[in-house]
């Protein structure tokens, strides 16, 4: 009897959230996108239009969501233009301590293993030790200033996909994805898409509670 309980405490869950997308509203903790991401938005879209100039890729405006827990699309890209969005999960930076279901803190220190918050736009592409990668580049002296340094920069990862959520379900009953050293890490099918979108001088807006 007790097997059969345990086995229906792991198993449920992983049934659960493999039956829908997990950037569904009606996830406990992710409901409170809607309002945050219109909030955010139009903070972004101010600091868009005061350093237009300044910013090479006009195009599309990027939102990560840290207040969020992991199991949510945290990160949201959105086309200017026609002001369409999409949803994609991202890890948060561990702190030293990995096991997190939310950004333990956020930091400009380096080693610090904790993501920079603030402004920040997209640099150049490369290909370094994740295969293809997207430099960010800190646009707020003393909060991301040195993201760069620090080589904050947005790779693929196993740890960020959907199937490590199930699979973190599965071990400790947890949903989660894994964590990174400070890097908005994401699911390996999506970062062709994304880098192919926002290279070369796009906005990034990452937002968090310390």
């Amino acid at each position: 009897m007790q097997k059969i309980i345990l086995t229906l405490i792991v198993v449920l869950p992983v049934l659960i959230f493999s039956s829908f997308s997990i950037g569904c509203l009606s996830i406990p903790g992710c409901n409170q996108y809607e309002k945050n991401y219109q909030f955010l938005y139009a903070k972004a879209q101010k600091y868009y239009q005061q350093n237009e100039s300044s910013i090479a890729n006009r195009r599309y405006i990027t939102i990560i969501d840290y207040t969020l827990p992991s199991y949510c699309k945290r990160m949201t890209i959105t086309d200017v233009v026609n002001g369409s969005r999409e949803r994609f999960l991202v890890t948060h930076g561990h702190g030293g301590k990995k096991g997190n279901i939310y950004a333990p803190g956020f930091s400009n220190i380096p080693e610090s293993f904790l993501t920079p918050l603030g402004f920040l736009k997209t640099g150049e592409e490369y290909e370094g030790i994740h295969g293809r990668s997207l430099k960010l580049h800190g646009l707020e002296k003393g909060l991301n200033d040195i993201s760069e340094e620090r080589n904050i920069v947005i790779h693929k990862a196993s740890y960020a996909s959907q199937d490590a959520i199930i699979e973190n379900i599965s071990t400790e009953a947890r949903p989660r994805l894994g964590e990174s050293k400070g890097c908005p890490a994401l699911d390996p099918a999506v970062i062709h898409s994304v880098i192919n979108r926002l290279k070369d001088g796009s906005l990034v807006y990452i937002y968090g509670k310390k």
